[in-house]
């Protein structure tokens, strides 16, 4: 059955998981280092809703990103089809958790107005990214509060489930089947599996 989700303040927990192609893939010419990074790979986008302070997972969501992305590109994935799903559930108050260095940059584009302790504000992002920032402010102002925080730890659960996504783990029995997220500019039409959880 479906969760049901109650008035006040929910976590959405995300995370990112590249991985290496298994059969030694090369990288396409297209995919160069500069514009991808060292570690591009198969990407995978994880992301977990809990109400705050509570260990139980009201939606859980993961999908393939692309078979050659950055691992930024899979966060950024990660927290738009998140943000998407607690939205659609009826949330009001979000507070969304990043990690590693591609949520240090997530939380510099975004700024301090809905990443309170951003550090320096890049305000003119990369072209990559310029489409998931819009996204994200185009969707705080659906709520009564969206913040978005970087954490150190990441969540073990959303880490779980982008690893389903790149394909390095399979899902659980009790996990939906993957599908693929496509990590477009404008992120129309994102075909991604989400649930909610008993």
């Amino acid at each position: 059955g479906e969760a049901e989700i109650e008035e006040g303040r929910h976590v959405l927990e995300v995370a990112s998981h590249v991985c290496q192609h298994p059969d030694g893939t090369q990288r396409p010419p297209h995919c160069a280092p500069l514009l991808f990074g060292s570690q591009a790979g198969r990407g995978g986008a994880g992301w977990v809703l809990r109400r705050a302070g509570s260990d139980d997972e009201l939606i859980r969501g993961f999908g393939r990103v692309s078979d050659w992305v950055q691992r930024s590109l899979s966060e950024y994935t990660a927290v738009v089809c998140g943000i998407e799903d607690c939205l659609a559930a009826g949330v009001k108050e979000l507070e969304v958790h990043v990690t590693g260095g591609g949520g240090t940059m997530i939380v510099n584009q975004l700024g301090s107005e809905i990443a309170p302790g951003a550090g320096r504000h890049t305000r003119n992002p990369a072209a990559p990214f310029r489409g998931f920032v819009r996204r994200v402010q185009d969707l705080a102002m659906e709520f009564d509060s969206l913040i978005v925080r970087r954490r150190e730890e990441v969540d073990e659960q959303a880490l779980h489930l982008a690893e389903c996504g790149s394909g390095l783990l399979r899902p659980a029995n009790d996990e939906p089947e993957g599908a693929v997220v496509a990590p477009c500019a404008a992120l129309d039409g994102v075909d991604r599996v989400s649930s909610n959880t008993d």
